[in-house]
């Protein structure tokens, strides 16, 4: 085989070692349902006519989401499921070694999806960005300046909108896109807390990373009461990675018109069926608002986030950590390392992409001192950037009026009223109203 400078180049056959996914996985994955195999007789040379790419794989990227790849169904069509018996998809950074696009040469550095092995045949590069800056390490491509970068970067500018002053809760802080919404929050002028599963990343948050404060979630027999120390005001962001108890417990803690950002739900990717979040009532009565979104809808800015984020990095305002594992073989340990209401479910399965939930009440829930009906299917807010927001609007009772008043002169709204005569009627009529027995609005005449 011809090598140059220690590369093989254009034109030659080698042999490529991959990782592939065995079978599809059930539960929490394991090493062994991953396999790195050597294919042989792969010519570096893109099929005459095509505009493919052909890439010799740098690094590759280990990512939380690569779980829901792994089931038959993905949980959303933006995703496709991995192929048994083929090598697993990923980010990675890469250097082209053959090229039947304009847009690419011999010889560039790039990122974007490829497969988990050494050489990769990019049929579609428009997947690919084109690395025009490397004064900064080339890994950095599969992080900060790469897919959890602009994560980090649009989920909190974009979709929390943060104020000077805010009081911002990030979990999984320590993570590829955590570690950067803690900065970004502080650039912000926000307050930023973190939590983490072990003292060594609570402790890097805090005097590395610049969290004001972080906690270790493993610690904590009470989430609610441990945001309640650590937020006494209360959280007007909340950057979700966690879902599930977290959920929960920051649901209680969220002041008045806060922001959650639905970036992921990692405690449930392995869970089936994913556990519920029973205070939803509280985005009604906070009007909170809970809107996720996904990476891809923010591809289009790349230059703008790197007109952003690269001068921070190299005046030592934003700093990253990576975590390193070298050699192919090593990818599958270190991604396990990395992953570790009945009608609303219906509902947020059956949402359409950028879908909007206005959170008026939860009436199941009105008769419980603690809600029972866990709603299970939320991650599908992030896949289809579903928003949900409480609501209060009394102040534009005027606007209201100026709407409606004509449509009800002109018959063309009616409304419909279960009125109960007396007042001795008013407890019986209530209750019928909490079991759904009245037919429109109950009203008790007197």
């Amino acid at each position: 085989m011809e090598k140059r400078g220690g590369e093989a180049v254009e034109g030659v056959t080698v042999s490529n070692k991959q990782v592939i996914l065995r079978e599809y996985v059930s539960g929490f994955p394991r090493e062994d349902d991953m396999e790195v195999v050597l294919r042989k007789e792969m010519k570096l040379e893109v099929p005459r006519g095509s505009s493919a790419v052909l890439v010799k794989n740098l690094y590759l990227s280990c990512d939380p989401y690569m779980r829901h790849l792994m089931s038959p169904t993905p949980p959303s069509s933006i995703f496709s499921s991995y192929t048994p018996r083929s090598p697993i998809t990923v980010f990675g950074v890469a250097k082209v070694v053959d090229s039947g696009n304009p847009e690419f040469k011999v010889g560039d550095l790039v990122w974007g999806t490829a497969g988990w092995e050494e050489y990769s045949l990019i049929t579609d590069p428009q997947a690919l960005f084109k690395i025009e800056h490397t004064d900064v390490p080339l890994s950095f491509y599969t992080g900060i300046l790469g897919m959890p970068g602009i994560t980090a970067y649009f989920g909190f500018y974009e979709v929390c909108s943060p104020k000077k002053g805010e009081y911002v809760f990030v979990s999984a802080a320590s993570g590829a896109v955590g570690q950067l919404v803690g900065q970004f929050a502080k650039l912000a002028g926000c307050y930023v807390v973190g939590s983490a599963g072990s003292k060594e990343k609570v402790d890097l948050l805090k005097s590395k990373l610049g969290f004001d404060d972080a906690f270790n979630y493993k610690e904590e027999r009470n989430l609610d009461a441990a945001l309640k120390r650590y937020f006494p005001q209360g959280i007007d962001i909340y950057f979700e990675n966690v879902g599930g108890k977290m959920l929960d417990a920051v649901l209680l803690n969220m002041r008045t018109r806060g922001r959650i950002a639905a970036c992921g739900m990692v405690s449930q990717y392995n869970l089936d069926p994913p556990e519920g979040v029973t205070n939803l009532m509280h985005i009604v009565y906070g009007r909170v608002r809970i809107e996720g979104f996904v990476v891809f809808d923010y591809f289009n800015q790349y230059s703008k986030f790197l007109d952003s984020v690269l001068p921070h990095i190299r005046e030592g305002k934003i700093v990253y950590i990576e975590d390193i594992a070298e050699g192919l073989e090593n990818g599958p340990s270190a991604l396990l390392e990395n992953v570790g209401g009945k009608t609303l479910n219906v509902v947020l399965l059956n949402m359409r992409f950028h879908g909007r939930i206005a959170a008026c009440g939860i009436t199941l829930d009105y008769n419980l001192d603690r809600a029972e009906n866990a709603i299970a299917n939320l991650m599908h807010i992030v896949y289809k950037r579903v928003r949900i927001e409480g609501f209060d609007h009394y102040d534009k009772y005027s606007e209201f009026l100026d709407f409606l008043v004509p449509y009800i002169e002109g018959g063309k709204i009616v409304y419909v009223e279960d009125v109960a005569e007396e007042l001795q009627r008013g407890p019986p009529a209530l209750i019928g109203l909490f079991s759904g027995n009245n037919v429109g609005k109950q009203v008790v005449l007197v």
